[in-house]
């Protein structure tokens, strides 16, 4: 029990502007706008990325897919979007979207 008490202690010592002042800023979020970091915006975003995208017909196996002329312009013109909007890579906007969502939803996560 003695251990507990120390660990209170020393978790009492601990201010958050200390410890974000220690943090590191994740490489995969530098430079992106402050636009897309606001949780306000995620859903509207979200939206119009996975809009350009939708087609009145399916493909039954990936190769089917990479032949489709149409859905290959959809995917080249969300491409397109998602670098005016500011988003550098497909993990960025990835990981942009797992983190959104973990706050919309108010998940619990682990940190790896």
């Amino acid at each position: 029990m003695a251990s507990y008490g120390i660990l209170l202690k020393n978790m009492e010592k601990l201010n958050t502007t200390e410890v974000n002042k220690k943090r590191k800023p994740n490489p995969l979020f530098k430079g992106m706008s402050a636009y897309l970091k606001d949780p306000k915006n995620f859903e509207n975003t979200d939206k119009t990325l996975q809009a350009i995208l939708k087609t009145s017909h399916q493909h039954k196996t990936a190769s089917s897919y990479a032949k489709c002329a149409l859905c290959q312009a959809k995917r080249l013109e969300r491409q397109k979007q998602m670098k005016d909007l500011g988003f550098k890579s497909i993990q960025q906007y990835l990981e942009w979207k797992r983190i959104h969502t973990i706050i919309k939803e108010k998940k619990s996560f682990q940190l790896q």
